[in-house]
């Protein structure tokens, strides 16, 4: 599954090896806090890595980030190195740039932790009355 992530970053990134344990790491060199992408001969279940993906913030795919609606900023992408603002053109350059110097991002993925579980379906209302975020499971 991380075979094809591997391959991309391996030039970059120190490669360790574990003491004969039969496994070798990657750190991501996206964010810190992804922690080492590792390489085992252990398998682990997609839906697995989709939650800790999840759990750190990180949006990835047409499933995740909304063609056409959304911007880079919204999902972080400046902080996984996805985005220069030094170099080449890209579709909405200019929007992208202006927002970022400006500083101002009105919405933004985030990690949320509840300490509460309401169980399903619930709804955090805001003040205005309107559901700004709903638990789907």
């Amino acid at each position: 599954m991380l075979g094809g992530v591997l391959v991309l970053i391996q030039q970059q990134c120190q490669l360790h090896k574990g003491e004969d344990n039969g496994w070798q790491w990657f750190q991501d060199p996206r964010l810190e806090c992804l922690a080492p992408l590792i390489e085992a001969d252990k398998e682990t279940d997609e839906d697995n890595y989709v939650l800790w993906r999840l759990e750190k913030g990180v949006s990835q795919g047409s499933n995740e980030i909304q063609k056409g609606e959304a911007i880079p900023l919204e999902y972080n992408l400046v902080g996984l190195n996805a985005i220069s603002f030094d170099k080449g053109c890209y579709v909405r350059q200019e929007l992208v740039a202006r927002t970022h110097h400006q500083g101002v991002i009105r919405k933004r993925v985030v990690p949320l932790k509840f300490l509460n579980d309401r169980g399903e379906g619930f709804a955090i209302i805001h003040w205005s009355n309107e559901a700004i975020f709903a638990a789907i499971h």
